[in-house]
C-alpha cells in the first residue's frame, strides 16, 4: 500500500477524532501523533495485510470497511471481525515484533492511517491513560471472542444466527447492521442458504427488516434473543 503523510490528519485531525483510542490525548500529544501518521487507500476486494506478513504498525480505518479473516484447512474463509471508520488493527505488534495472525480485505473502498508501532510504544509510555484505554479495548475484544466461540457451539442454528446479530449490534447506536448473508454465514459456519432461511423467518416475525443486500434493521432485539428453532 502506497503510504504518504496524511493531509486529513494534519489539517483537521479528522482521523484522530474518529478513534476513541486517541480521545485521551492532550492537544500537544495529538499534534505529535499527526506528524507520525501516514495514509493510503485500497480498492474494494484488495488485501491490506496478510496472515504471516511482518506486523510493525498500528492501522486506523479512516473510511470504509475491512473484513478480518482466517482460513480453515479446506481454505474456507472465516470472518473474525469487520472494522469500520474509527476502528484500529495491529495491536498484536505492540508487545512483540511479529507477524499478522489474520488477513484483512477491503469490503469497499478503504482509507487507512498508519503509525509505526515503535512510535506508538513511546506515546504509550508517556501517557498512562492511553495505556489503560488499550487494556480496556483488548479486554473488550477478548470478551467478544468468547461470545463468538459460544455462538459457534450452539446447535440451534436459528439461535446461532440471532445471537450473532445481537453480538454485532452491541456497539451500534441505531440497531442497524451492515452485513451480507455471506458474511454472517462465514462468521458462524453456516451456508448462505441456511442464513437466508433464518433471516426470512426473522423478517416474517417482525424481528428484523432487510434493506438491500447489506442493511439489516433489528426491530425487536429482545424478542430476537428469545427466538428458537421451530
Amino acid at each position: 500500500m502506497d503510504m504518504k503523510h496524511c493531509q486529513h490528519c494534519q489539517h483537521d485531525r479528522s482521523c484522530l477524532r474518529r478513534v476513541p483510542l486517541f480521545s485521551a490525548l492532550e492537544i500537544q500529544e495529538m499534534e505529535t501523533v499527526q506528524k507520525l501518521i501516514r495514509h493510503g487507500d485500497k480498492r474494494q476486494g484488495e488485501t491490506l495485510f496478510k496472515m504471516g506478513e511482518t506486523s510493525s504498525e498500528l492501522m486506523v480505518i479512516r473510511f470504509g470497511k475491512i473484513k478480518v479473516v482466517r482460513y480453515d484447512d479446506q481454505g474456507n474463509e472465516i470472518i473474525l471481525e469487520i472494522l469500520r471508520a474509527g476502528d484500529y488493527y495491529g495491536m498484536d505488534a505492540l508487545f512483540n515484533q511479529g507477524v499478522f495472525q489474520d488477513s484483512g480485505i477491503a469490503l469497499e473502498d478503504v482509507g487507512v492511517c498508519t503509525i509505526q508501532m515503535e512510535d506508538f510504544r513511546l506515546l504509550i509510555q508517556k501517557n498512562p491513560t492511553l495505556a489503560l484505554k488499550i487494556m480496556k479495548d483488548l479486554q473488550s475484544k477478548i470478551i467478544q471472542t468468547k461470545q463468538l466461540m459460544e455462538i459457534l457451539f450452539m446447535k440451534d442454528t436459528t439461535q446461532r444466527v440471532a445471537q450473532y446479530l445481537l453480538m454485532r449490534n452491541q456497539n451500534q447506536l441505531n440497531n442497524l447492521l451492515m452485513l451480507s448473508q455471506e458474511e454472517i454465514g462465514s462468521a458462524i459456519h453456516l451456508t448462505k442458504e441456511t442464513v437466508n432461511r433464518k433471516m426470512a423467518r426473522f423478517q416474517a416475525l417482525g424481528l428484523i427488516a432487510m434493506e438491500g443486500k447489506r442493511r439489516i434493521h433489528l426491530l425487536d432485539p429482545e424478542k430476537l434473543a428469545q427466538v428458537r428453532e421451530k
